[in-house]
């Protein structure tokens, strides 16, 4: 028994090497996602969700290159970490086991950067498409957690009531259906809006005025889109339940959210985060915000929904608040206790979400861990009993059936065990 073992184990471990090396394992699309052209930027914003483009647009390139979408004005705020030190992201080596290698799953997927912290350590950390620890991911609807941690601060602090209406804080918003809103149920996406979540109808709608400059803007630029003052968007909106009684997934709830902290705080959601979160965490890099394009020039309004770019590593600090909250003094551990144990279930709503089952304060909650989500695939899994987080870059979500089978053993890992001798 034990020779039929080991020669298994010789043969995949053979096999492993050779699928390696011949390229049964690079990466996949790599054509399709533009590597003949050295994943390029698109010459306007709205190209940029084509997949020759999207390597480069998802990763920060275009700020780094300061080759912005239209003038250069209002598009994004600079979250600046600060003068102090990282903090540490101490690290381990471990030994994976032939099939449980998270190159396994990754090298045959569309997917850009993964890192894995477990029980105070980074076990892991790999790059694809020509990315590297420098790159600046964007994390679309990981965002909306960020926005929730925000307005846990003013809860905290006294200076917003989360069972307050939305109108309270937003006077523009009085009498209007999202304005009667509480800012509990904006938070759980349980505003009763009838909002329909489609990459062809309101979703898209929604996501070009909101990004689109006005008309009559000077930048030069042939515009394809006229966007609004998107406050007049969330004035006109229709709910169609009561509040509090169905999960629908509406991206105005968290631009809202973000507005009542610019309210409140008398600045961008942006800056009052690097203030009183990003420079505390002790990060490494500069990232950056996205402001809501069609909004007069003052009062600015980050777009709570999406867009928040930050690098991978910095993205792990970030997650590890859920996971050593006695030790943080930056988001209330009451809070982040809060935002995953609040919630409403799922199952109502149109798309289905076969992991998730539920939605906390802008967080989606699965039977065992709870997760930020993005669009294209981006993903951060945080499971607190196990201290274990995965951090996840993607440009589809086709890896998540294998990422997160293997999410769920490690989970049920020690890091003991996992650790070379």
């Amino acid at each position: 028994m034990h020779k039929t073992v080991t020669l298994q184990t010789a043969f995949l471990t053979l096999l492993f090497v050779c699928l390696s090396t011949t390229g049964a394992f690079a990466e996949p699309d790599a054509e399709k996602y533009g590597a003949k052209a050295d994943y390029p930027l698109a010459h306007n914003y709205w190209l940029g969700e084509r997949d020759e483009y999207a390597v480069a647009e998802y990763s920060g390139e275009r700020f780094k290159s300061k080759h912005n979408y239209y003038s250069g004005k209002n598009e994004i705020s600079w979250v600046r970490r600060g003068s102090q030190e990282p903090s540490a992201l101490h690290t381990a080596e471990v030994s994976w086991g032939l099939l449980r290698n998270p190159d396994l799953w990754i090298k045959k997927n569309n997917v850009m950067a993964v890192a894995i912290y477990k029980e105070g350590k980074l076990i892991y950390e790999t790059y694809q498409y020509g990315r590297n620890a420098k790159h600046l991911f964007n994390s679309q609807s990981m965002t909306k957690t960020l926005t929730a941690m925000a307005i846990g601060l003013g809860v905290h602090e006294g200076k917003i009531n989360i069972d307050d209406p939305s109108e309270i804080y937003l006077p523009f918003l009085k009498g209007t259906p999202l304005g009667r809103v509480s800012v509990r149920n904006h938070l759980k996406m349980a505003s009763g809006s009838n909002f329909r979540w489609d990459a062809q109808g309101d979703a898209k709608k929604y996501f070009l005025q909101k990004f689109a400059p006005p008309c009559g803007s000077d930048s030069g630029e042939k515009l394809e889109f006229c966007g609004v003052d998107v406050r007049s968007l969330w004035a006109q909106a229709e709910t169609i339940h009561a509040q509090g009684e169905r999960f629908n997934y509406d991206p105005m709830s968290s631009d809202i959210l973000s507005a009542i902290i610019s309210s409140v705080y008398g600045q961008p959601l942006s800056k009052f985060f690097q203030n009183r979160v990003w420079k505390k965490l002790g990060t490494e890099a500069d990232a950056f915000w996205n402001f809501m394009w069609a909004t007069p020039t003052e009062p600015k309004l980050t777009s709570g929904a999406n867009y928040f770019h930050a690098s991978l590593r910095d993205w792990v600090r970030l997650s590890r608040l859920f996971l050593e909250k006695d030790s943080q003094d930056v988001i209330p551990a009451k809070w982040l206790e809060d935002m995953v144990n609040d919630k409403v279930s799922t199952s109502t709503w149109h798309i289905s979400q076969p992991d998730m089952v539920a939605y906390g304060y802008q967080t989606w909650i699965a039977k065992r861990y709870f997760a930020m989500e993005g669009y294209r695939g981006q993903e951060i899994l945080i499971e607190p009993k196990s201290q274990t987080v995965m951090v996840v870059f993607a440009l589809t979500s086709g890896w998540k059936k294998d990422g997160h089978l293997f999410y769920e053993w490690l989970i049920d890992q020690k890091l003991a065990s996992l650790e070379k001798k």
